[in-house]
């Protein structure tokens, strides 16, 4: 009985892990796309939010929630962009120039509760540089 518990714990673990993994994929997309529709003289994005199921409510334990913060590289000045998400002085390569540092974070749904009614939830991490 017990071996089966822990195969099933262990079937659930890889299952959420690899959600996880195909949503911060997903996000690092969909932040690269919002990224691409937004005017940088105007303001630059630094960060994105979605969730799925898009009806979740904040209190519902069975969504997973995806959040990207965005850092920017430029080389010398970019107005819109010189906020807490930009990073001024470390390219040296105008090729490089406006390279995003994306930090993505995936909570998964409840795997379960405690005695207490706690929910425990995965977080998977991914940072990645990417080219807009």
């Amino acid at each position: 009985m017990n071996f089966s518990a822990l195969s099933t714990r262990q079937t659930t673990d890889t299952y959420f892990r690899e959600q996880a993994m195909l949503f911060a994929k997903s996000g690092t997309e969909l932040a690269l796309l919002v990224i691409s529709g937004n005017d940088h003289s105007q303001n630059c994005i630094d960060e994105v939010h979605f969730q799925y199921p898009a009806d979740c409510s904040k209190k519902n334990d069975n969504c997973y929630e995806v959040n990207v913060s965005i850092r920017y590289w430029y080389v010398g000045s970019f107005n819109a962009c010189q906020a807490k998400n930009a990073l001024m002085s470390e390219i040296q390569t105008v090729e490089s120039n406006g390279t995003v540092l994306m930090d993505i974070f995936v909570k998964t749904p409840a795997i379960m509760y405690d005695d207490e009614g706690n929910a425990t939830r995965y977080t998977f991490h991914r940072r990645t540089i990417q080219k807009p």
